[in-house]
């Protein structure tokens, strides 16, 4: 049986053909399949999908070829998944920024690519990502399917919300939308990108309509959408609000928040929160299995700590392993395989967690009498389960922070403290995390160290804080976007602390520039 199509044979077929196959794909046999095949067939599909990836990188890539060069590895060899999870982890820093861009495609030739997408390392130097015509009716099936959760068999206006421009997220959910709406569904779309005004018009002249609108974007963002919206005018609970989601996780409290304020009673089948990276497009999504098993362990920390050894709830999601082939390494490090529009084997994201397979992960469930077939039931989808395996996400591990989507990186706080207005008075050390304030909104703060002798005082924190602000517009694109749109909303909470003092400050111990809340 060949258990990767009807994917990774896209690469022998013609643009014409890829496109072709897209349309002729039907929606409803996949999602019979990912119903109904058990875990084994899975796990069997990812193993056999990820030789696949790695055989072809090894023989058209030239810039994995010479990896695998320099790393005494011979392809041949390479012939079981037990063979394939000894390969050396790949990175940005040991591959992408190793070789040239073009070394780095299917045969050495960037001319295939039919967009370039940009995200920021952790140095906030631009990587770029090409993708191509597989590239995108393989993310068209994706977003399709994950349309069909919400429930597009009538009409709809879809509200893309993600930032515009360069960024993976706007332009990959326009063009996935696009080519979905060619297959017939009633669905319209609209780009007003990240500006509150343009979105606030779209639903207030246009929403009325539809049947439903999908609101789409960043968490945070879009609170503030429903959150700002009802001073603007907006009836959403008039519109049969629902929403797609990227970029963070979030709390099951967040959601109930998002759903009382658009009147939505289908808890498992109104959101859907998408895992991905600019890096590979769309990895993995929620599902109602997902969400309920988030619902059940909100409720029960002893099942939380069960299943995610956290206090922390991270973000739950389902995925196709013939498309991203998951595994943790040690410590918690989440590497994939996908044939990207870079093809990718064991390549590091910088994001840790964990996998389960699905039968693994409601046996859990039910040993705490918490069935998930019963929250299922409940909203009339038990029979609509996927047996896909999942992977849980806490966030990244590269120090960074998110803020409305974007990375916060402690080299742009880093270079801003050592600004001369300021570098006299703080030693530079310094801890930021993303908080919610009591109205459950989003803002970053900033714990800093101030040298000794100095002390804290409101001229300093609004001297300190215009100081990081000037410095995170002129070095991060994505916060200089949110900047424009947010205006004080942007600006970072500064909590200045006396030398050697406070929680982030003891001395003789490891300072960490960021932390979790």
């Amino acid at each position: 049986m060949d258990f990767t199509r009807p994917y990774i044979n896209r690469t022998s077929l013609s643009e014409e053909g890829l496109f072709g196959h897209f349309f002729k794909t039907k929606a409803q046999e996949i999602e019979a399949q990912y119903r109904h095949q058990p875990s084994s067939f899975w796990r069997k599909a990812g193993e056999a999908s990820a030789l696949n990836i790695f055989h072809l990188a090894a023989a058209r890539v030239p810039a994995y070829k010479s990896f695998l060069r320099t790393n005494k590895i011979h392809p041949e060899k390479i012939k079981t998944i037990k063979d394939f999870q000894k390969l050396p982890v790949v990175d940005k820093h040991n591959y992408l920024r190793a070789y040239p861009l073009k070394d780095l495609c299917l045969d050495g030739d960037l001319s295939t690519a039919r967009i370039i997408s940009c995200s920021s390392g952790s140095t906030g130097e631009p990587f770029f990502w090409p993708r191509g015509t597989s590239q995108e009716t393989e993310g068209a099936q994706q977003v399709e399917l994950l349309y069909r959760i919400l429930g597009i068999n009538k009409s709809t206006l879809i509200v893309i919300g993600f930032a515009l421009g360069n960024w993976i997220s706007g332009s990959f959910m326009y063009l996935s939308s696009e080519l979905v709406s060619k297959k017939g569904y009633p669905i319209t779309t609209i780009t007003p990108g990240f500006s509150k005004k343009e979105i606030f018009r779209s639903v207030k002249h246009r929403g009325a309509d539809f049947e439903q609108v999908i609101l789409m974007g960043y968490p945070p963002f879009i609170k503030d959408i429903l959150d700002e919206g009802e001073a603007e005018g907006v009836d959403w609970k008039s519109l049969k609000v629902k929403f797609v989601f990227a970029a963070e996780g979030f709390s099951e409290v967040w959601r109930s928040y998002m759903y009382e304020k658009v009147g939505s009673k289908n808890y498992l089948s109104d959101s859907v929160n998408i895992y991905g990276s600019a890096d590979a497009g769309i990895l993995a999504h929620e599902t109602p299995l997902t969400t309920a098993v988030r619902l059940l362990a909100s409720k029960n920390e002893k099942l939380q700590q069960a299943l995610f050894a956290e206090s922390r709830m991270p973000t739950l999601v389902q995925y196709d392993p013939r498309l991203r082939y998951f595994e943790a390494a040690a410590g918690g490090d989440l590497i994939f395989t996908a044939n990207a529009g870079l093809p990718l084997v064991r390549y590091s994201i910088g994001d840790y967690g964990g996998l389960y397979e699905v039968d693994e992960l409601t046996k859990i469930c039910s040993s705490f009498r918490l069935p998930v077939d019963d929250v299922l039931g409940k909203y009339g989808l038990r029979n609509s389960a996927w047996n896909l395996p999942c992977v849980y996400v806490f966030g990244r591990k590269d120090f960074t922070a998110t803020l409305y989507g974007a990375n916060i990186y402690p080299e742009s706080i880093r270079e801003a403290l050592l600004d001369s207005a300021i570098k006299s008075k703080v030693t530079g050390k310094f801890t930021m995390f993303t908080k919610n304030d009591r109205y459950l909104d989003q803002f970053l703060s900033v714990n800093v160290e101030l040298q000794k002798g100095i002390n804290p005082n409101k001229q300093l924190i609004s001297q300190v804080e215009k100081v990081i602000v000037g410095y995170l517009r002129r070095l991060n694109s994505e916060y200089s976007k949110i900047y424009d749109e947010m205006n004080h909303r942007a600006h970072p909470e500064v909590v200045l602390f006396r030398h050697n003092e406070g929680e982030y400050f003891q001395p003789g111990t490891k300072h960490r520039w960021t932390k979790t809340v």
